[in-house]
């Protein structure tokens, strides 16, 4: 399973720019991040999740989310999400 998060809090009255005189995708967003957003997905019945992990411009790598299956759902926390997250699932 694959889950895209997007974050559109963001804060429109602020302008940072770098000194060339450019901004960055987060510098022109300037996103108000979110932190440890539980999250509780249904999965298919009778499915065992095996793993959940994310891929995000946040981090330079995957990062492993600890879990817990309920039956048919998997609860887990995201711990930050800026712009753009993604979360995968794998049954």
């Amino acid at each position: 399973m694959v889950v895209h998060l997007v974050n559109y809090d963001r804060d429109e009255n602020y302008t940072q720019y770098k000194e060339d005189g450019t901004r960055s995708v987060t510098d022109r967003e300037n996103p108000i991040p979110l932190h440890n957003i539980e999250w509780k997905l249904r999965v298919p019945e009778g499915a065992c999740v095996s793993a959940v992990w994310l891929v995000s411009p946040d981090f330079d790598r995957k990062v492993d989310l600890p879990f817990n299956q309920e039956g048919e759902r998997v609860v887990f926390t995201v711990p930050q999400i800026s712009i753009y997250d993604v979360i995968i699932v794998e049954l």
